[in-house]
């Protein structure tokens, strides 16, 4: 039975190369589209991922870090409040800054601030700089 499939592939060598070139451009897509995709996951998740937080709290219904919903200084104040809260501080991202790469061109940055003095946003990783 398998010798007549082989027979069957090989009979019509046209087909079978554009079968396998088929093949191959879907596994190649599928391959590249995995790779963005873990791209994106690793740039949406560095700003948290690689801060000092121990614990992030954003406003109700935040989908995700980026989408830059208000968060109340009376909020604030009341995780202070919380018995072995060390420090809250409170963080701004801005999405779609344009900055000039050196060859003049631009690129879209997303931005974290905070306070001058906050030590829980900006650690040396968190801009993807060596810690030395």
């Amino acid at each position: 039975m398998a010798s007549l499939a082989i027979k069957n592939l090989f009979h019509e060598k046209v087909r079978l190369v554009v079968t396998l070139t088929g093949i191959v451009f879907s596994v190649i897509l599928t391959a590249v589209q995995l790779g963005i995709f873990q791209g994106f996951i690793a740039a949406s998740t560095d700003i948290v991922g690689k801060s000092n937080a121990d614990l992030w709290i954003v406003s109700q219904n935040v989908t995700h870090v980026e989408q830059g919903v208000e968060f109340s200084e009376s909020n604030l104040y009341k995780v202070l409040e919380i018995g072995g809260v060390e420090r809250a501080e409170k963080q701004i991202v801005s999405l779609g800054t344009q900055m000039k790469k050196f060859d003049g061109s631009d690129e879209g940055i997303t931005l974290p601030a905070s306070a001058p003095a906050n030590q829980l946003i900006f650690s040396p990783n968190c801009l993807g700089e060596s810690g030395a």
